[in-house]
């Protein structure tokens, strides 16, 4: 385990807070059914309109005189069960679960699904070598301390107040509790929320705020960090920036370059748990490469999945060589710009400004002439090789490699936060990245008409005057 910082975020969806229905439909049932493709489309993807999707909604929102629409545990309801923490006995592992469902309208993996699509709590729990530990956060509501015991129940370890689940102090407390209170040898932590890529991850809509990059690194780095991080529901977590930003934190980083949601990882969480309990022997690599084959095999929707697991130890040198390439590309601008302006539209994205980074690289490859150049991208592809332990597409998504980059395609899309030293994203500071993109898209964002009438207007005034008088105007 990297003794700076680790990180994992465990996903979210967007999705509608129900209570169980009772002999048939209740007075929610019509609101419900009218509503639901609209909330719970973020299961697997932002398009309703896909098949495998609204089929696993459908299957979620179905109800009936005999069973529940949703299988939701109410702490408020039933017994509680406390958990006691004077049994710190070290374990093989840790597993901390950041369910932060404070967004509106919220899903919560943690108390609600169906037989179909169980809640976390029905498939974990804790064993001889494993602790489970969760803090919980409901929209509007005061967050709870849970611990999962060994017969799949919650147990109760502190009620709270409302907490702050974007905010850096949250998950440093989170992590340092944990390891205080359930020593382990190995720590996984997962996030459930929004992702937003570089940007960060964890909405809090009570307190209005946002878990950025910067954020979770210091958070992880001052509480010791931890094994392995995974954004099991969280979009376009799968970012260069945001594993660079945790290469000191964490040993395997498990994230999606697309859209996501948490229902990829129904049946997964179960073996994962599984796998902490039983077998010792893996590495986090060798878990990466299990999850990711696990994940597969397992989703409802395999053509709408990108996931990939990330090693570390290798991220400094991919970073290098990328510095390398784009001081490369800078200094040769002028003919490297109109080669990768070529092959930018061909490029895959997943969201505004998000595109496949080793997509970009393979297509710029074939392009490009200059062979100081084609030197640093094989250098950029075969650290890149080395990073990605394994990963996982669907059909909807034939181009995705494992990680995205931000590169949007003209000034007015661009972030400014992407390369303010202030913001804190380490591949902006350490590398000439965000130079080189901001350099392509003042090319880009300048109007292809007025580049045509400033081109016939040269030819015109080449022909009128003196070339020293055209040379004068060029240079005004």
């Amino acid at each position: 385990m990297k003794k700076i910082t680790t990180y994992i975020i465990i996903g979210m969806i967007t999705s509608i807070s129900m209570i169980p229905f009772v002999n048939g439909k209740t007075h929610q049932d019509e609101y419900i059914i009218k509503n639901t493709f609209n909330q719970y489309s973020g299961l697997f993807s932002r398009n309703p309109d896909d098949q495998i999707n609204n089929e696993v909604i459908k299957s979620l929102i179905k109800c009936n005189s005999e069973n529940s629409l949703i299988n939701h545990y109410d702490a408020e309801k039933q017994e509680k069960k406390s958990h006691n923490l004077e049994d710190s006995s070290t374990k093989e592992w840790t597993w901390m679960f950041y369910d932060d469902a404070d967004f509106d309208n919220a899903f919560d993996p943690l108390t609600m699904g169906t037989e179909e699509y169980p809640t976390f709590v029905q498939e974990t729990c804790s064993g001889e070598n494993l602790n489970i530990v969760v803090l919980q956060d409901g929209e509007h509501q005061p967050a709870s301390l849970w611990y999962i015991n060994g017969q799949h129940e919650t147990e109760l370890i502190r009620e709270m107040d409302e907490v702050n689940m974007g905010e850096y102090q949250t998950i440093y407390d989170f992590i340092q509790f944990s390891k205080e209170n359930f020593p382990a040898e190995r720590y996984f932590l997962s996030l459930y929320n929004h992702g937003a890529g570089w940007r960060g991850a964890c909405v809090d809509d009570t307190d209005n705020d946002m878990l950025s990059m910067d954020e979770i690194q210091n958070a992880l780095t001052n509480s010791g960090g931890i094994d392995i991080i995974c954004f099991t529901a969280p979009c376009l977590m799968g970012s260069l920036e945001s594993v660079y930003e945790l290469r000191d934190c964490v040993d395997m980083y498990i994230g999606s370059e697309a859209v996501s949601g948490y229902g990829h990882w129904y049946g997964t969480i179960e073996a994962m748990c599984d796998l902490f309990e039983k077998n010792h022997s893996m590495t986090n690599y060798e878990i990466g490469e299990y999850v990711i084959e696990t994940i597969y095999s397992n989703t409802p929707a395999p053509d709408m999945i990108t996931m990939s697991a990330i090693r570390t130890d290798y991220l400094d040198s991919l970073a290098l060589n990328i510095d390398i390439l784009c001081q490369h590309l800078l200094n040769n601008y002028d003919v490297s710009r109109k080669n990768i302006l070529s092959i930018l539209s061909s490029i895959s994205t997943f969201d505004e400004g998000v595109v496949d980074f080793f997509e970009f690289i393979n297509n710029y490859q074939k392009v490009e002439n200059n062979q100081t150049i084609m030197h640093c991208i094989e250098n950029v592809i075969t650290t890149y090789s080395e990073v990605i332990i394994a990963e996982c597409h669907g059909s909807n998504f034939p181009n995705a490699n494992g990680l995205s980059i931000y590169f949007p395609i003209n000034k007015k899309s661009y972030n400014n936060n992407y390369n303010d030293e202030q913001y804190g994203l380490d591949i902006s500071n350490d590398t000439n990245w965000d130079e080189f993109i901001v350099r392509i898209m003042k090319t880009r964002s300048k109007n292809p008409i007025n580049l045509i009438i400033k081109h016939i207007f040269e030819n015109i005034l080449v022909k009128i005057f003196p070339y020293n008088t055209f040379a004068q105007y060029q240079n005004s």
